[in-house]
């Protein structure tokens, strides 16, 4: 790619999960790497850091405080929430920089892309739009409420104005294309990955932090602990195979005071089952992952419908667990159990009885499995010629 001048990038991100998110992270620095400065405006809240460390000369975090997403309401209507935070964010970035001229403006997710249309259309900005998805919000699987079905054709308009759209493979990019009417050639696909090739480098981390005896392998499950991902079924199941695995809980949110996990917490024995509920920082996660001996992915398809059917390359604990050559467990309700069955990488199971036996499977053969894990990644998740392919575009659009 050739370098004729500095361009500007503004990420709009409605979200305080940047951490969560790799394939986000890997493009920033990528952009970075290429001369290219970014700013990126989300919200920010005490359940979710953001990651500061990721900020240099180039790169720029402003954060939004906000509410924990989906706790308040305005006249009782979620709706009307919802549509106020999307102006206070519009608002916020055209405060913070309205006298910067964007090359793009990348919008993540339904609000971010509704934020940089109307940005867009803003005398300032002049900036052409990228629509960055990461969830799939499928009009047939919504609800009939005015919120839904609002920000629903809203989404629908503002990515039809998008230069292109980047999501993570190309089931969900036809999926996607359908849905929102757009061109499939507008689409370009960048797995939701950290930025490297995969390697297996076992540490004790976790092992150190919470004292568990470095004779015990450890089963983490990272990211969110709801009814979604089968957290209590996957508990309860936990406390009940062999002490000699621990199971680690993980929270992408700061849940210390959370009900439902606490209620979660107090069925379990703490030597077998560890509900971490405070977000280690940015630069930690490579630790956190590390630690583990194998990965557990579990999603619960009858409450998130196609978007977790066909989850594919857009799991970002997938990527991280065979980035860190880690073996993994998953149910068989996803894509992912193709994925895990053709390289072998780990095992999918029918039912939460045979967890132990899956472990037992994993630890017997384990550098089989690791070996495999890495291969996976390296074939399927690797970003290195997404990345170049997406800079290339940014740059000469």
């Amino acid at each position: 790619m050739t370098k004729t001048k500095k361009k500007y990038i503004c990420v709009i991100f409605n979200e305080p999960i940047i951490d969560s998110v790799p394939c986000l992270i890997s493009l920033v620095k990528k952009l970075e790497q290429n001369n290219f400065f970014v700013d990126i405006f989300c919200l920010g809240n005490q359940k979710s850091p953001i990651p500061k460390s990721l900020e240099s000369d180039n790169i720029h975090i402003y954060q939004l405080k906000s509410n924990y997403p989906n706790e308040e309401r305005i006249l009782g209507s979620i709706t009307i929430y919802r549509i106020y935070n999307l102006i206070r964010l519009v608002f916020f970035v055209f405060v913070k920089a309205f006298k910067n001229k964007y090359d793009f403006v990348i919008g993540v997710e339904p609000d971010g892309i509704i934020s940089a249309w109307i940005l867009s259309k803003v005398t300032f900005f002049y900036s052409k739009i990228i629509y960055f998805s990461l969830e799939l919000y499928l009009s047939d699987e919504m609800t009939k409420c005015i919120q839904s079905m609002l920000f629903k054709q809203l989404e629908k308009w503002a990515n039809k104005k998008a230069e292109f759209t980047i999501i993570q493979d190309n089931t969900r990019a036809n999926l996607l294309s359908n849905e929102n009417q757009i061109c499939i050639d507008t689409i370009r696909i960048l797995p939701n990955s950290p930025l490297g090739k995969a390697s297996y480098n076992k540490i004790f981390f976790l092992h150190d932090y919470f004292h568990i005896s470095y004779e015990k392998k450890i089963l983490l499950h990272a990211g969110a602990i709801a009814d979604w991902a089968y957290t209590q079924e996957l508990s309860r199941t936990s406390n009940q195979i062999s002490s000699n695995y621990t199971t680690i809980f993980q929270s992408r949110y700061n849940l210390e005071t959370d009900d439902y996990t606490q209620k979660l917490k107090d069925e379990v024995s703490a030597s077998k089952v560890v509900f971490s509920l405070t977000p280690f920082p940015y630069e930690e996660l490579d630790k956190v992952y590390c630690s583990a001996d194998i990965g557990l992915a579990f999603y619960n398809t009858k409450i998130l419908g196609k978007n977790c059917e066909e989850i594919g390359l857009s799991s970002g604990k997938i990527a991280h667990y065979l980035f860190h050559g880690i073996p993994v467990i998953v149910n068989n309700e996803t894509s992912l159990a193709e994925l895990i069955n053709e390289h072998q990488c780990g095992i999918v199971i029918n039912d939460f009885s045979e967890l132990e036996k899956a472990c037992d499977n994993i630890c017997d053969n384990y550098f089989f499995f690791s070996n495999n894990a890495c291969k996976c990644f390296d074939k399927m998740f690797s970003l290195d010629y997404y990345l170049s392919y997406l800079c290339t575009d940014i740059f000469n659009c």
